[in-house]
């Protein structure tokens, strides 16, 4: 949940209207919810022991694997400087990054990128698929895109949601206007390159 206290997320964004900031809320809460419920960054599902989950770990992990595990460790490595300054419009500077939390922070707005690690691709898509269904139901300017991760939506909002493999990936944009489709598809096909 620290996305949502994190150094005046939405107060950050004077000319976003309220109900432009509690959709991004929604979105923010509903995913980080289902990320959690989900057995969250430490990749133990819920009420499973540690033996059991490390029972469901492939003894030689392929490459697309410790990429995941490189990419939810490091949130800050699947946006670069450049592109989350593209996609504030500012300068963004240097990100910083707690507990798979990367966030570029400006006076204007904020990028946040969130990476969560499951056990395996069949947890990640369906921790995805939870957070999808949510957004259908009322998140404005909903659509699935391809061509970024395994699975991809984006909102009008500014957000992007994508699974790779085992990872769940989440990049949010809140600023004074809302970024574009293409922005935040760019955005996407970044950081799943990247993973």
């Amino acid at each position: 949940m620290g996305i949502l206290n994190r150094g005046s997320c939405f107060t950050s964004a004077p000319s976003a209207s309220r109900s432009k900031v509690l959709a991004h809320a929604g979105i923010v809460v509903v995913s980080v919810l289902t990320l959690a419920a989900c057995g969250g960054a430490t990749g133990t599902a819920p009420g499973a022991t540690e033996p059991a989950a490390q029972a469901a770990t492939p003894a030689a992990p392929t490459s697309t694997s410790s990429s995941t595990r490189g990419a939810a460790s490091d949130p800050c490595s699947l946006i670069n400087a450049q592109e989350a300054s593209t996609a504030l419009g500012t300068d963004a500077g240097t990100p910083s990054s707690v507990a798979g939390q990367c966030a570029y922070t400006t006076p204007t707005g904020n990028l946040t990128v969130i990476a969560t690690q499951y056990p395996d691709s069949s947890t990640a898509s369906s921790s995805y698929d939870s957070t999808r269904t949510a957004a259908m139901g009322g998140v404005p300017g909903f659509q699935d895109v391809s061509g970024i991760g395994d699975h991809a939506f984006l909102t009008s909002g500014g957000l992007v949601e994508f699974d790779k493999g085992s990872l769940v990936v989440i990049i949010q944009v809140l600023a004074g206007t809302n970024p574009t489709t293409s922005t935040m598809t760019m955005l996407g096909q970044a950081a799943s390159g990247r993973v």
